[in-house]
């Protein structure tokens, strides 16, 4: 399977002011840095790699039907 190339996209101006003061607050909420790093590529996080490299206790997964 082919992975999907990203998509150029044209940004607005970033308040640098008011994305601090989010980010801060997401912080001290308990969102781990490294998450908002991921999130902040533009590609998204590459999280098909994270879910083949890391072991998790996949337990309280259910099947949908």
């Amino acid at each position: 399977m082919q992975e999907p190339r990203a998509v150029p996209v044209a940004r607005s101006a970033v308040d640098l002011p008011l994305l601090a003061r989010r980010a801060s607050a997401l912080l001290e909420a308990g969102v781990p840095l490294s998450l908002l790093i991921d999130l902040s590529e533009p590609g998204g996080p590459r999280s098909h790699d994270v879910y083949v490299s890391e072991v998790a206790d996949t337990a309280w997964l259910t099947p949908t039907s």
